[in-house]
């Protein structure tokens, strides 16, 4: 019996060393697989960002030439309002000078007929004073001789 336990102790000891050797190389390969996939990750990390950092760049490049090409769009289209408007207002500033002109025109033409009228009530005044200076000695002395 004493060497049915001694077996049985000898086979347990044995199981106890594969069991610690096999751990130890479990072990070991987890630590080379852990290792060998932070390798492979790093390397798809790197290799993810390297085309991250290639896709910006192109993509902040298309940006940036859309949006040159919506500035000089929205410039030429500003230049060509400040040219329309430009011309309007030349065109107005034409049509109320003629305005202008034509109300001064006018306004000339009522003071010649004003000064006209002012000219001819002018002559009748001033016949009628000398009209009066003249006839009224006349009209004196007839009234002196008719009333006693």
């Amino acid at each position: 019996m004493r060497s049915d336990f001694s077996d049985l102790r000898t086979q347990v000891a044995d199981f106890r060393t594969e069991t610690k050797t096999e751990i130890a190389e479990l072990r070991g390969e987890m630590r080379t697989g852990i290792a060998e996939l932070r390798a492979e990750l790093r390397s798809e990390m790197q290799t993810g960002m390297a085309e991250l950092r290639t896709e910006m760049q192109s993509s902040t490049a298309e940006l940036r030439a859309e949006m040159q090409n919506s500035i000089a769009e929205l410039r030429a289209e500003t230049q060509g309002s400040i040219a329309g408007l430009r011309a309007d207002t030349q065109n107005r500033f034409a049509e109320l000078q003629s305005e202008m002109l034509r109300g001064f025109v006018n306004v000339q033409r009522e003071f010649a007929g004003v000064h006209k009228e002012i000219s001819s009530q002018t002559k009748w005044i001033l016949t009628g004073l000398a009209l009066a200076v003249t006839l009224y000695p006349i009209v004196n002395r007839l009234l002196l001789r008719l009333l006693p």
